[in-house]
């Protein structure tokens, strides 16, 4: 792993306990790495400094969610190493899954709302991404949200087809780019009994779907 540097986000320095446990396991997987928690505040002023143009548009969502997944992809960006959602928790160590060209981890759609709703297959997890600085296809996904493609969104959900998983399935099945996809390695709570040798688990909790992530303008 040549880039050593784990990203996560939360609101604020203070993580839930459930959350500080999944940390812990990555932290024995990944001694050897830097552990960056990027807050709310941290999100907005890396944006804001680092990458003013799109400033605008990011201030501009509607939903905090659409500002905590976009801003992911420009740490990649910008830093390279994995991003990895606090509501994961490994099994294993991922390091052999990881490609430095671009790695993400893809679901079944058969009970996911998004990749089900778009017909899709199999959908793009965000929730595990590791690259390094500089990435094409990062840079893709970067290009489609500066052109801030207005969607319809029926329930919060459907947020991620702006900025989350929903996106960046479309834009890979659309630009169809040479990137190294691990196939239900990282599943899904609900999932558990369908496959064997997993790598870890998404608990999806979802802690985004409220109307307190919706804000105030």
């Amino acid at each position: 792993m040549k880039y050593k540097i784990i990203h996560q986000s939360w609101s604020n320095k203070f993580l839930p306990i459930k959350f500080k446990k999944n940390q812990l396991v990555l932290k024995k997987y990944f001694k050897d790495c830097e552990f960056k928690l990027w807050t709310d505040d941290d999100n907005k002023n890396f944006i804001k400094n680092e990458f003013p143009d799109f400033y605008p548009i990011y201030d501009n969502y509607k939903n905090k969610i659409n500002q905590v997944d976009s801003a992911r992809f420009f740490y990649l960006y910008k830093y390279g190493g994995l991003y990895i959602d606090l509501d994961v928790l490994l099994t294993q160590n991922i390091k052999c899954l990881l490609d430095e060209d671009c790695c993400l981890f893809s679901q079944d759609s058969n009970k996911s709302y998004y990749a089900t709703k778009a017909n899709l297959p199999f959908f793009i997890d965000s929730m595990c991404m590791y690259s390094k600085p500089g990435n094409n296809f990062i840079g893709e996904i970067i290009k489609h949200l500066y052109k801030n493609e207005p969607i319809n969104i029926v329930n919060a959900l459907d947020n991620v087809f702006l900025t989350g998983p929903g996106m960046v399935t479309n834009l890979y099945n659309k630009l169809k780019p040479t990137i190294k996809l691990n196939h239900n390695k990282i599943i899904v709570k609900d999932d558990l009994e369908l496959y064997d040798n997993i790598y870890g688990i998404h608990y999806c909790t979802n802690t985004w779907v409220g109307k307190k992530y919706i804000l105030n303008k």
